[in-house]
């Protein structure tokens, strides 16, 4: 009877196992996938950023391409947030979308390049031709009325020839531009700001408390000379962990949190309110530990220690702001040097 009961034992042992590493084993191909996923998803949307570019150097109106491209980098952001908090399934279904749209876009935007390529050759060509005859025509009338004019005003020949050339050359300036491009003088660069909640540069959150909402305003500024791809990580620390260093381009290693994948048309800027607040805060005699952060009602866990900060009297943390640029070059997101911070004190 023992014999049985030690078998009987040893099977349901057996099953449960079982039944265990089964459930690891799925939960590691749904993470798989969802990875998979996210990358194509993303590649998708890059490629339909290139399209577009081309769509707008060829002349085509893509200020609603470009909408479409936000609304799949919002997709693709929530994707991963949710594939860092766990959640394989949502990042799954989101950076589906996101793809799908990157997909959309990226046709769309090969049509409209084709369209506007076609439609500023003919342009181009009727420009030539214009020109081509307004100078000839310039030319000629110049000749004929010279030829009648001659004997009386003989001796304002040079005047004539060089006012006949002037009209001339501004006969072909529509011509010329269409081959000789200035460069521009202009420096280019990228803006990045953050606002208190009444959108000015002032009253920015500062003294917070455990489960009170706070709200400030992130933007971007594009004026680097052609329509951009951005990203925006908020990241979270205390006084002795590390921030991005500006003299060598170098970003902070800590793990991003809340994310903003988008667009800016050149010489436009983009902005969104964030909201955030503090759950799991435990104080105790010398430190002040954040258990969780919740920003735009997306929770991160933070497990932040801030310690009594004698000078200053408080416990401080800093929420801070990295902006990303995608760079062609390297095919990837690169730290684009800026970054904006809030310094908070958690000593309420």
């Amino acid at each position: 009877m023992s014999v049985l009961k030690f078998f009987v034992v040893l099977l349901v042992f057996l099953v449960l196992a079982s039944q265990f590493f089964v459930s690891v084993a799925f939960a590691e191909v749904i993470e798989s996938e969802a990875a998979s996923v996210l990358v194509s998803a993303e590649e998708a949307v890059v490629l339909g950023y290139h399209a577009v570019l081309g769509a707008e150097n060829a002349g085509g109106n893509v200020s609603g391409l470009f909408v479409r491209l936000n609304d799949a980098g919002r997709l693709l952001a929530a994707a991963r947030m949710s594939y860092r908090n766990g959640d394989f399934d949502t990042a799954n279904l989101l950076a589906n979308m996101g793809g799908n749209i990157g997909e959309e876009v990226h046709d769309d935007a090969m049509r409209l390049r084709d369209t506007a390529l076609s439609e500023g050759s003919q342009r181009g060509l009727f420009t030539l031709v214009g020109s081509v005859v307004g100078v000839a025509a310039v030319a000629l009338g110049s000749f004929g009325v010279w030829h009648r004019l001659r004997k009386r005003y003989g001796e304002y020949r040079g005047w004539f020839v060089a006012a006949s050339l002037v009209l001339m050359l501004v006969a072909a300036v529509p011509a010329s531009a269409l081959y000789i491009h200035l460069p521009s003088g202009s420096d280019s660069f990228s803006e990045l700001w953050l606002l208190g909640p009444g959108h000015r540069a002032e009253d920015h959150p500062f003294n917070v408390r455990v489960n009170e909402t706070y709200s400030v305003y992130v933007g971007v500024g594009n004026r680097l000379g052609y329509s951009a791809y951005y990203r925006v990580c908020a990241k979270f620390r205390n006084e002795t962990q590390p921030l991005p260093v500006a003299s060598n381009s170098t970003p902070s290693s800590l793990s991003e949190l809340y994310e903003f994948d988008f667009f800016v048309l050149e010489n436009q800027v983009w902005e969104e309110m964030l909201d955030f607040r503090f759950l799991d805060v435990e104080h105790l005699n010398d430190s002040v530990t954040v258990g969780s952060l919740s920003i735009n009602d997306v929770t991160f866990r933070v497990n932040g220690a801030s310690l009594w900060n004698a000078e200053r009297k408080g416990f401080y943390c800093q929420l801070f702001f990295v902006l990303w640029l995608y760079s062609a070059a390297s095919q990837g997101f690169q730290y684009h040097n800026r970054f904006v911070s809030l310094w908070l004190n958690m000593t309420a």
